[in-house]
């Protein structure tokens, strides 16, 4: 039914705070795994920051498990977000993630996207098995490619097990909705062979939010691959991309980012 798999049309960045003393980069999965994960990664301090980190992160449909290294109690688990958050790191950190392509980390751990939408949680509470395989296996000596391999062993065997796959109707439903950039109409344009009221609790339970609100990410991150507001804003392509009008666009932008689109791009160039 599909004709790429959903990894190759739905490309998630998360955007630097501050590129110059933060480093951020990605690293692909073992490819048994590439459906599900969708990258590894690190974010870690060039520098140490006396008063602490404000560290910004956009929406981006996924879901991560993330823990820093150096502190190996620091371990998270972290929901679908429809709107941005901000964390406070502490001085220095190096932090190893895991990004889920949506409804991944669900189906690995057999549980309710919902509740997890908006959250970090403390991992040991959610997933205690994975928290005691990060504490039994992790140190700050370890090489990143040491650390990826780790990661693909575990999360390998837990993909062996899985008991069920995704609802083929779902799957596609989430592939139109990335093939169309987000700009889809919900109710109308996602003929998959379920009623709107099915559609939505399946994206409940395996994404963590409604059809309409992940679209609404989709198109985002599409705003954030065009990186340039001031032609937004003169061509009005905020039209073509299903805004309502500048203030809606720019509304639903800082939403999803933090700030306004031409302070989020200045950050971007």
């Amino acid at each position: 039914m599909n004709k790429a798999p959903l990894r190759q049309i739905f490309t998630p960045i998360q955007p630097l705070s501050d590129p110059k003393n933060i480093t951020y980069e990605q690293y692909a999965p073992h490819s048994h795994l590439q459906d599900f994960i969708y990258c590894y990664w690190q974010l870690k301090t060039n520098q140490q920051f006396p008063d602490g980190f404000n560290h910004q992160i956009v929406t981006d449909g996924c879901m991560d498990i993330f823990f820093d290294i150096n502190r190996p109690s620091h371990r998270f688990v972290m929901g679908f977000a429809s709107e941005s958050a901000r964390f406070n790191l502490p001085q220095n950190f190096h932090f190893i993630g895991v990004r889920f392509l949506p409804t991944a980390l669900p189906l690995l751990f057999r549980i309710d996207a919902h509740e997890l939408t908006n959250k970090d949680e403390w991992l040991d509470d959610v997933f205690p098995g994975t928290a005691r395989f990060i504490r039994d296996n992790f140190h700050p000596e370890m090489s990143i490619k040491v650390i990826i391999h780790q990661l693909d062993q575990y999360f390998g065997k837990l993909y062996n097990q899985l008991a069920k796959s995704i609802d083929s109707r779902l799957a596609h439903a989430l592939y139109l909705i990335a093939q169309n950039q987000g700009i889809i109409p919900i109710e109308k344009g996602i003929d998959v062979g379920l009623s709107n009221r099915q559609l939505r609790r399946l994206f409940r339970q395996y994404v963590g939010h409604s059809p309409k609100t992940f679209a609404k990410v989709v198109r985002f991150q599409h705003l954030l691959k065009l990186n340039d507001s001031a032609h937004l804003y003169n061509s009005k392509l905020f039209y073509d991309l299903g805004y309502h009008d500048q203030a809606h666009f720019i509304k639903e932008f800082k939403k999803l980012f933090g700030t306004t689109p031409t302070q989020a791009f200045g950050k971007l160039s």
